[in-house]
Formats: C-alpha cells, structure tokens, sequence
C-alpha cells in the first residue's frame, strides 16, 4: 500500500491512499482543542447566516458540518452556482484557514452528485473533505471517524460502497486502536432521535450497533432539525446537532435531558484529563435571532477510546 506524506505549518499528516484511510494531525498550541459542530446547513436564507454569525465569535479550532450543505438537491458539480450562495457567502467571514471546513454528506446532498465535494476540496483549502468517510487521529489520542451513513441507510441502492466503506472502517479502527484515547463518529444520521426522523432502522440500525454503539466515546449527528442531549447508550453519547439552518419540533422528550428547536450548534472542548485520558466537555448553544449565544446545556466525559 503506497504511503503519502504531506507537511504544512499547521498539519503534519499520513495519508494511506486510496481511500484516505487515515490521517495524522498535529493540534494547535492552545488548549483545550475547540471543535464545532453544526448540521443542516445548506439553505442559504436568514436562519443559516444567523448560525454563521454566531459561530463567528466561537474561535473554533474546526468546524464539522454533519451534512445536508445544500439544499434541495445538493450540487451537481464543483462549479454549482448554489455552492456561492449556500456555503461560500454563509461561511465567507470563517473561510479563513486551512481545513476548517471538515463536512459529511447528508441524504440532500446525495441527490445529486456527493462526490462533487471532493473537488470543492481541491480548490478550497480552507475545506478539507477527501472522501465520502474519511478518519482523523491527532497526536494527542483524539481520533474521529467519518462515515457516509446515507449510502449505509439505502444499503440496496449503494451496496457496494457500502461494502468499500465497510472494509475502510475495520482496517482503520484496527489502526487507531492501540493510539486512540476519545473516540468520535460524526456523521448525518443518528442511532437515536427524539426528532420527526426518529431512530435508526434496518441496515444502518445494525451498522450503528456493530461498529459505533458500545464502541466509541462520542456520536454527533444531524438529520433531524433540533439540538439534543440523546443520552449515553452502551457507553456511547449520543448528540445531536441538526439546526444550523432551519428548525422542527421534538416528539418526545431525549433521555439526555436536553431537547430544543432551537437554532444553534454543538461545542465540544476536548483537553487532558487524569491519568493521560482525555476528557471532553460538551456544550450545546443557543442562537438567537440577533446571532446572540446563550447556553443551553453542558456536560462532561472522559474517553475510552475505541473498544
């Protein structure tokens, strides 16, 4: 398997091609490490630039976008027109450094031409996007795992880059294993919802069970339009962050004990803890319609890294 370097003034990286299978990153010198979390993005209108503001004033060290960047339809190549007005114009005041952008794919943005992402990538370096599912581990045990969950949910539809992703994802946790100290799953669709969605069914169900529930530290993900403290399910948080743009209404009350439709992110604060562990700190926050933040909700764990 050929081995790719890459060296830069911020990331120093180990990419095992084809698939990107993983790569090495360096953190920055202040700590805790700051990452963002939106979903649900893409419509270009009031609700997303508000969020944009917002997150503006956050200072994030990355931003994940846990999918559906455009709306309806998503794009149908690198030179979309929708791509101006639903991402670049939104994010224009955050598209400032190197990799910021670290998205996932969501089922509107598989309408049309997922892969197109790959070279909005090539020619934005404040995106970094290699691969449909891609992982990260950093130098201090922090690792993230980024699937392509749409493809999982509609098994019959991409049955064989679901098996691809699935030869991916065994090859890179056997890697990460031993150096990983937090684990996290980003990705668009959730185990569990208290959303209009609802929970995981079918093949992605047991994808989720087999390879993330009971398995990792932290689960982000979006779909449903809300934020929400899903609660802890065999060791695994799961969170969602589905309103970056647009909102609707919970069903039910989340086991986490937190559940707004309300515009608005997740922060996640990841530092060293006792005995070497890492420990995060998650925070959801509140966005009014003045780009105003405010504290919905917070709490925090200490990793296990991958099991």
């Amino acid at each position: 398997m050929k081995t790719i370097f890459f060296l830069t003034a911020f990331i120093s990286s180990l990419v095992f091609a084809q698939n990107f299978t993983f790569r090495y990153e360096t953190t920055p010198s202040s700590k805790p490490y700051k990452f963002c979390f939106v979903g649900d993005t893409g419509t270009g209108e009031k609700g997303q630039k508000i969020v944009a503001k917002a997150l503006e004033k956050e200072n994030c060290h990355e931003i994940r976008i846990l999918g559906d960047l455009i709306y309806p339809n998503g794009i149908k190549d690198e030179n979309d027109s929708q791509l101006k007005e639903k991402f670049f114009s939104p994010y224009q005041d955050l598209l400032k450094r190197k990799n910021l952008m670290r998205p996932v794919m969501g089922n509107h943005d598989h309408r049309l031409n997922e892969m197109a992402w790959i070279k909005v990538a090539e020619k934005n370096r404040f995106v970094f996007f290699p691969n449909l599912f891609y992982a990260e581990i950093y130098q201090d045990g922090l690792c993230f795992l980024n699937l392509d969950t749409e493809s999982i949910s509609s098994y019959l539809l991409y049955r064989q880059a679901v098996l691809t992703q699935l030869t991916w994802l065994k090859e890179v946790t056997s890697q990460f294993k031993s150096k990983c100290l937090f684990s996290v799953v980003v990705s668009h669709h959730p185990y569990v919802s208290s959303g209009e969605h609802g929970n995981a069914s079918g093949y992605l169900k047991r994808f989720l069970n087999q390879f993330v529930i009971g398995k990792t530290d932290l689960f982000i993900s979006g779909h449903d339009h809300h934020l929400s403290d899903e609660g802890i399910y065999q060791g695994t948080t799961q969170l969602i962050s589905g309103a970056g743009a647009k909102l609707r209404t919970l069903t039910k009350k989340p086991h986490g004990g937190y559940g707004k439709s309300n515009l608005g992110y997740i922060v996640v604060l990841f530092s060293k803890g006792a005995h070497k562990k890492i420990q995060a700190r998650y925070e959801f926050i509140e966005v009014d319609d003045k780009s105003k933040r405010k504290l919905g909700h917070k709490k925090q764990i200490l990793g296990q890294g991958l099991r």
